[in-house]
């Protein structure tokens, strides 16, 4: 596995940036040799006119054998909700959804006020709870009724931590609320939606990117059997997710989320980067030039300081206070997941692992300059 992690990547890695000031090339080499100790991963460099870079490495079934591919879809977990941000935005642009709107008009279920807005579930505003989502998961082909999963956590969850818009602070909970809002304004599943409004939009198909844990290639999700989750991983999952040990690692059974929309995309990393290029691009199909500023508009507080959210998108902020990049990451128990994007040079990038262990930030500060030179 190791040979295989470092022939595949790091050879093409460096022959294609070989006209660049490679500076920290011994840097990147020592990282790229560590990967002995994952799976496998896939890297995707773009910007807003297509693919740059995409390439592959290690294994999606370490059983088997069978190698990582370009087309191998993986959970991408919490980083899907920067795409149902962006069908959020998209039905606002058809006027189906209002961004300032109280929640309660299209959920009037909801055990929340009516100063909790559409705008305050994007931005991670809300002050809704964040309860551990470890076992809103089922397996594919178990019959669940997930609208009464989400009614019974609102029933055990029915306060707010705090006033909305007063801060940030991360809640699944919110982008669950957005999928249901969704189904609501248009009579329409979520999945469908998704694909028909932004998926088809890139081009792909259902095979290529969806909510179902079905079909070919679709990768196997691990846990190092040296991780300490490894250890506590049966008291936090239930006892069918957890599969055998392959060769050093822990097998995590295929599952779905409760919720498509805070976290239930699979796809490959070519796939999920092709639908974020239509969708920043000039003369988009999926989003207009307002709803792109507004994907990337740097929220704020009820006091008018800056959260390091926009309607979709973590933020890192340089020291400046300037935005160095957008992010999104993604993780659960047998994949790790993120997608940047560098706005100074209109580059993105993202990774995604079948371990949950894999360290996807690491990974990106170490590879993302190779491509994308962001000035200081």
């Amino acid at each position: 596995m190791k040979m295989t992690m470092i022939s595949a990547l790091l050879v093409v890695l460096c022959s294609a940036c070989s006209s660049q000031n490679i500076q920290n090339k011994s840097e990147l080499e020592h990282w790229l040799v560590n990967l002995e100790d994952q799976p496998g991963l896939q890297y995707v460099v773009f910007d807003d006119a297509g693919l740059l870079y995409s390439n592959q490495a290690g294994l999606s079934d370490i059983g088997s054998r069978r190698p990582m591919e370009k087309a191998s879809r993986m959970a991408a977990y919490s980083m899907s909700k920067t795409y149902t941000a962006v069908l959020i935005l998209k039905l606002n642009e058809a006027g189906l959804v209002d961004l300032e709107a109280p929640v309660k008009r299209y959920l009037p279920w909801v055990p929340y006020p009516e100063s909790l807005r559409v705008r305050h579930l994007l931005s991670q505003t809300s002050g809704i709870p964040d309860p551990v989502p470890l076992q809103w998961v089922y397996l594919p082909g178990q019959r669940t009724n997930t609208h009464q999963e989400l009614l019974k956590i609102l029933a055990e969850n029915p306060e707010l931590d705090f006033e909305p818009g007063e801060k940030y602070a991360y809640s699944n909970i919110s982008y669950w609320l957005l999928e249901e809002l969704t189904q609501e304004v248009t009579g329409q599943p979520f999945a469908q939606l998704m694909f028909e409004q932004v998926f088809s939009q890139a081009g792909l198909e259902k095979e290529q990117i969806g909510y179902r844990f079905a079909g070919d290639p679709v990768a196997k999700g691990y846990l190092s059997d040296h991780w300490f989750f490894k250890a506590i991983a049966p008291f936090l999952l239930e006892s069918p997710l957890i599969g055998d040990t392959e060769q050093g690692w822990l097998r995590i059974n295929p599952h779905l989320l409760y919720s498509k929309g805070m976290g239930g995309i699979f796809a490959s990393a070519e796939s999920l980067a092709l639908v974020m290029v239509e969708t920043i691009k000039p003369g988009s199909s999926v989003l207009g030039p307002k709803s792109q500023a507004k994907l990337f508009e740097v929220q704020k507080d009820n006091q008018g300081r800056q959260v390091a959210m926009t309607l979709g998108w973590h933020v890192q902020f340089k020291e400046n206070q300037q935005v160095e990049f957008y992010f999104k990451e993604g993780g659960g128990a047998s994949f790790h997941t993120e997608i940047r994007y560098y706005p100074e040079t209109k580059t993105g990038t993202m990774v995604m692992a079948n371990s949950f262990g894999f360290d996807v930030k690491k990974f990106l500060n170490q590879t993302d300059p190779l491509f994308i030179q962001v000035k200081p």
